[in-house]
């Protein structure tokens, strides 16, 4: 839905997801569908409720350790703004994602 340009219908099917994941003991799981929440709030044009989900996941993220979950959830918030961190911490915070990701074996598309 998201690819589709359908930001409403992507929303539901993520709260959807949100809501499945919640009947889950997987921090992992719901974290990584509050991921897709937000993706498919910034495509709906709901830039507030996408931050309030990103920053609140990026804080589940860090004290779970789900490094790559932690670095997409701060490309998203390097978009969109946090309201619980600057730019600067963003992007600090997206680059020793990426760079924790690679030294634990991980390889990005196209690197």
């Amino acid at each position: 839905m998201v690819v589709q340009g359908d930001g409403a219908a992507a929303v539901e099917h993520a709260r959807r997801g949100v809501a499945a994941a919640a009947g889950h003991r997987s921090t992992r799981h719901a974290v990584k569908s509050d991921v897709v929440l937000a993706a498919a709030l910034c495509s709906a044009g709901e830039f507030d409720a996408a931050r309030e989900v990103a920053d609140a996941a990026l804080l589940a993220s860090e004290k779970s350790g789900l490094v790559p979950l932690r670095w997409a959830l701060a490309c998203v918030l390097a978009d969109i703004g946090s309201a619980a961190h600057d730019a600067e911490q963003i992007s600090r915070i997206r680059d020793l994602s990426a760079d924790t990701v690679r030294r634990r074996g991980g390889v990005w598309a196209g690197a």
